[in-house]
């Protein structure tokens, strides 16, 4: 038998050092303008033909300041991100991702994968988060800055993490479309005139320069042709009645890898200046759920979040679960997470009243101190200050055959030609169920190619 010793042992194991290279950190401002309002859009173009430079977007972020001119103070919905409502890359004439309702989706995974602790400090300070469900607030007349990492687009979700070629002959551009005022703050009891302005627009952007004879070596064995594997979001919306007992969407997504579904309910009472446009999603009375693509159904069993015992405080189990397994967490406890299912005695959702529960100091909190239960089925019509208001439902579908390997293999579901439906039932006479707008959310594998040789340009396969 061979013996082996701890690595805690091993003192030949040493670090090895590094190819001979540089990091470069730089300032890009926004190509098409200054100074931007709300419901604008924003271009940033990463430079081009920078001979042996690499660039690392995991350590980039996009800065801004924004001055409130509206009169009112302002509060974000959730954080900055509720400012772009959509996320283009460009790049020799291709849109390498295209993510429209950007800020619904960031929302919606921050509470799923980010601690209280983190939105209540650090995400406080860069992001403009709080450990509650709104963002912070910005006075009338005051500027407040920002530093957002780009997150949920292929430039930032490679898989394993790899640098971008800077020596491409075509510039990558980056498009940014705001959201409007409405949307992306929320005033309690108060109209908004719109008036907020974004300034000193830049991508500050890291990237690592190589030696002539480092960069020889990696040209060498690539022969020129750079292949990143990464992950890209899609979206699609649908809408449900208030009346309405069964929702069939037809997606249209045509991706050869589709690995997971993300589906979020906001009330389209929600469409309000004192409202959570954003991160205000209910259950809105869900029961179950499943994903059909040319007629096979993925789970095979439907998903289901409400068995209509209403004796049954547990019956977000198996929703919860498949939300967790869709994050990569289930198995996970060190996972960080806001989502807060505590329901604080709303009895009209299926869960028994228990006003003795107290509210945990680090769950998701509404500005009046209430709760926001992931199981909540109503919102939108109360005051943000009143129980009710919003919650912090999502419901998920796993997709990958092989679980959590979309670094090395593409184990997702192959939707290219096909039709691509989502199939939900309601208890369509709950209590308060209102008419919401349907978001829906793909997580899909991609190749990104860059032939340096040849064509010089970016070819994305899907």
């Amino acid at each position: 038998m061979a013996e082996a010793n701890s690595s805690l042992m091993n003192y030949a194991n040493m670090k090895r050092r590094a190819v001979s290279s540089k990091a470069i950190r730089q300032k890009i401002p926004s190509s098409n303008g200054t100074t931007f309002s709300l419901g604008q859009t924003i271009n940033l173009d990463l430079p081009a033909n920078v001979a042996n430079t690499f660039f690392d977007f995991n350590l980039s972020y996009l800065s801004f300041k924004i001055t409130n001119g509206d009169g009112q103070t302002a509060t974000f919905d959730k954080s900055a991100y509720s400012l772009i409502n959509r996320l283009q890359v460009l790049t020799g004439g291709q849109v390498i991702s295209d993510l429209q309702n950007y800020n619904v989706l960031a929302a919606a995974l921050f509470d799923l994968d980010v601690s209280p602790s983190y939105k209540a400090n650090v995400g406080n300070v860069l992001l403009g988060t709080t450990a509650k469900q709104q963002g912070i607030s910005i006075a009338n007349g005051d500027k407040h800055s920002f530093a957002l990492p780009l997150i949920l687009n292929p430039l930032h979700l490679t898989t394993p993490m790899r640098y971008y070629p800077a020596f491409s002959r075509d510039m990558i551009r980056l498009r940014l479309t705001l959201e409007d005022a409405t949307r992306a703050f929320f005033t309690a009891g108060a109209s908004t005139n719109s008036n907020y302005t974004l300034s000193d627009v830049e991508m500050v952007c890291y990237s690592v320069e190589l030696s002539p004879e480092a960069f020889r070596m990696v040209d060498d064995m690539t022969g020129g042709v750079y292949n990143i594997v990464a992950n890209d979001f899609r979206s699609a919306t649908s809408t449900v009645g208030a009346t309405d007992s069964t929702l069939t969407a037809t997606l249209g997504f045509s991706m050869s890898s589709m690995e997971s579904l993300y589906i979020v309910h906001i009330p389209q009472a929600n469409n309000a200046v004192d409202k959570m446009a954003i991160s205000g999603r209910s259950k809105n009375y869900l029961q179950q759920y499943q994903l059909f693509i040319n007629g096979k159904s993925y789970p095979q069993l439907p998903i289901k979040c409400d068995d209509g015992d209403t004796t049954d405080s547990g019956n977000l189990a198996e929703t919860l679960a498949e939300t967790m397994i869709a994050s990569h967490a289930l198995s996970n406890y060190d996972h960080h997470s806001s989502i807060n299912v505590n329901n604080q005695g709303a009895s009209a959702d299926g869960v028994p009243a228990d006003a003795a529960v107290a509210i945990p100091a680090d769950v998701i909190v509404q500005s009046g101190g209430t709760t926001c239960p992931f199981g909540l089925n109503t919102g939108g019509s109360a005051d943000l200050t009143t129980s009710g208001g919003i919650g912090t439902f999502v419901a998920s579908i796993e997709l990958e055959s092989l679980a959590h390997k979309s670094e090395v293999i593409y184990a997702g579901i192959d939707s290219i030609g096909s039709i691509t439906q989502f199939r939900a039932q309601y208890n369509g006479s709950g209590a308060g169920k209102l008419a919401c707008d349907v978001y829906f959310f793909a997580r899909n594998s991609v190749l990104i190619s860059l032939d340096t040789r040849g064509a010089n340009v970016f070819v994305i396969s899907t």
